[in-house]
């Protein structure tokens, strides 16, 4: 583990130094889009009405799921602790794109699906660079494995390295979006693709750590996020494959 390192008379916390590449890395991808964006960011965009109904009926279910969650909060004291602690949660991330994306496309006059579909890769990119930090910070950690490679010094001992674990995933996620991206698919399908199946590897990787309590039998609050981020992006991406031919902004020349 380097939680610090010293270069010169210079000491760098490599948590947030890793936290910062991430965030680079995901502004770079960004950058490299430039000559798809090119092609359809001069052009003016018509929106179609069923496209709108598409983001009423987005907002409306999101609504109601944060609207459960908020429920939850008040009701279950051990995901309120949980939610309100201060950890920096990756599923308010989501949520945040979910919402800034429709306007931000709206305000430049872009499609919106087209948008997400290049950009939805680098958020696992993005990602697996971020998780490299929780390696040498030593949080979100796993159980304890005697002989393992891995020692924590958090939490003084010699741990399964699930950070690891979950940056390979994350890893492989960008890989697969970028595979998946290259065939023939329905436009708009990336990002809920994206937010499904990082939500389904995260309920499962949530089984390798042992930071947090159990909230509900033996779940703790990850999976139940996990479970209703996954309900979320299966929705939407059967929603964009049904009916993206409807959604689909169309090209009026300048």
């Amino acid at each position: 583990m380097l939680q610090i390192v010293n270069i010169g008379n210079i000491s760098i916390d490599m948590y947030n130094a890793l936290n910062y590449v991430g965030i680079a890395a995901l502004y770079l991808w960004a950058i490299s889009q430039r000559r798809p964006f090119s092609e359809i960011c001069p052009q003016a965009r018509r929106q179609t009405s069923e496209k709108k109904k598409l983001l009423v009926s987005a907002a409306v279910f999101c609504g109601l799921t944060l609207a459960g969650l908020l429920l939850l909060l008040v009701l279950n004291q051990k995901f309120g602790d949980w939610f309100t602690d201060g950890n920096k949660n990756y599923y308010g991330s989501l949520t945040a794109w979910f919402i800034a994306f429709p306007v931000l496309t709206s305000f430049l006059k872009i499609p919106l699906l087209r948008a997400l579909d290049l950009l939805t890769p680098g958020l696992p990119m993005s990602l697996a660079i971020s998780k490299l930090a929780c390696v040498c910070y030593g949080c979100c950690y796993s159980f304890e494995m005697p002989g393992s490679f891995y020692y924590n010094i958090c939490t003084n001992r010699y741990e399964f390295p699930v950070q690891m674990v979950e940056a390979a995933v994350a890893f492989l996620i960008f890989i697969f979006l970028l595979w998946y991206r290259k065939r023939t698919y329905r436009e708009g399908t990336l990002f809920p693709l994206y937010v499904a199946v990082y939500s389904g590897s995260r309920f499962l990787t949530e089984f390798l750590r042992d930071d947090l309590p159990d909230v509900l039998g033996g779940f703790d609050a990850y999976q139940i996020m996990s479970v209703v981020y996954l309900i979320i992006g299966l929705l939407l991406f059967m929603a964009v494959r049904k009916y993206g031919d409807r959604i689909r902004v169309r090209t009026v020349a300048q």
